[in-house]
């Protein structure tokens, strides 16, 4: 989905920052985007790519994450420590990330009197066995 946002936005003509961990898309790499490669769970390069966006960008329209772990094992063999990375991933980074790119936010918000940020990342599908659940039916409400 952040793919497609990016690319309507640059037919809009809008300067797009792309930050992804995966090379850049080939439909955008004959656009005018903006790529930088990182991982959003790695903190330090996080904090680094910010500052070089707050300095190249000091005002931000807006900020679009879609970054995330979409599938997941079966709910209840999943370890804990793959729902953490999932966390981590979906909830952690993309708050680091906006949070890093605030005052950019806040300088455009200031001058035209709004800012935008969107998540649109990924939301886990869980898989779960097809024995029946552990516990009874949830009581009507």
């Amino acid at each position: 989905m952040g793919l497609a946002i990016a690319q309507r936005l640059l037919d809009d003509a809008a300067t797009v920052i792309v930050i992804d961990r995966d090379p850049l898309p080939a439909s955008l790499t004959d656009r005018n985007a903006d790529f930088i490669r990182l991982d959003l769970t790695d903190r330090r390069s996080v904090d680094v790519a910010a500052r070089q966006i707050l300095i190249d960008h000091p005002h931000l329209a807006g900020v679009i994450v879609s970054a995330g772990i979409a599938g997941i094992d079966d709910f209840d063999t999943a370890p804990i420590a793959l729902w953490d990375t999932v966390l981590n991933t979906n909830v952690t980074a993309t708050i680091r990330l906006i949070h890093a790119l605030l005052p950019a936010l806040e300088t455009h918000a200031s001058a035209v009197g709004v800012a935008d940020i969107m998540t649109v990342g990924a939301s886990p599908t869980v898989r779960t066995s097809t024995e029946p659940p552990s516990v009874g039916p949830h009581p009507p409400h």
